[in-house]
């Protein structure tokens, strides 16, 4: 069985409608006659179940994280529409908001054992480590930006959070460490991508290691971005 292809669906701040977007391209997906798992990972503020179709599911997100070696596709539920299943988190308990390590571990790792052609990832707000790393495992990666200044701006310090945590994740982290007072003379109090090529290119050679890997996460990292009216 070969893995599917995870879509990840991002928002830096809230009411931007990623969760309309995210249950749009899996009921487009479904109706193409691929085989979908729309999963709500949003922890604690579930949503999908009323764009789908799909209230009072008996097994949710809260049942696989709370039983070490479930399985996520047990949490799958029917929907109204053929070749699409939900991961809900419909009325799962508080304590989902916050779930543990290697509870997080466990769920990415289930992902790619689904036995469907696509995954799409309706991910939290904001810029937690749990939702950069989703959004950094998926194959395809889309932010969604709704037309307002907050939205943009944080939309951008989504960006560059995601290529810092990027960094972090491959042994790179050193490359980003700076003082709160450094840190303060970027926008956002992170560092743009370019920033970070020149601060490398001040320290180290542009044949290094280091510049080499700074370079190769910045063509690496190429989100979509849906600007949503």
């Amino acid at each position: 069985m070969s893995s599917p292809r995870v879509i990840a669906i991002a928002g830096a701040k809230g009411g931007t409608g990623k969760s309309v977007i995210a249950a749009n391209i899996g009921v487009f997906l479904a109706t193409l006659g691929k085989r979908v798992a729309l999963i709500d990972a949003a922890f604690g503020a579930a949503t999908l179940h009323s764009f789908v179709g799909a209230d009072d599911a008996t097994q949710t997100l809260a049942s696989f994280l709370a039983n070490d070696g479930a399985q996520l596709e047990d949490s799958l539920v029917s929907t109204p529409i053929s070749k699409l299943r939900l991961v809900s988190g419909e009325r799962d308990p508080a304590w989902t908001a916050n779930p543990r390590i290697e509870q997080l571990e466990s769920f990415r790792e289930n992902i790619r054992k689904l036995d469907v052609d696509y995954v799409v990832l309706d991910l939290a707000p904001g810029t937690r480590e749990s939702v950069l790393d989703l959004f950094l495992d998926a194959d395809t990666s889309i932010l969604v930006c709704s037309a307002e200044p907050t939205a943009v701006e944080l939309t951008y310090r989504f960006v560059k959070a995601a290529f810092v945590h990027s960094l972090r994740r491959d042994g790179f982290g050193f490359l980003t460490k700076m003082s709160v007072e450094e840190a303060r003379r970027y926008e956002g109090g992170i560092p743009a991508p370019s920033d970070l090529l020149h601060r490398g290119l001040d320290r180290f050679d542009e044949g290094s290691e280091e510049v080499l890997a700074l370079r190769a996460h910045m063509t690496k990292l190429v989100p979509y971005v849906v600007l949503n009216f």
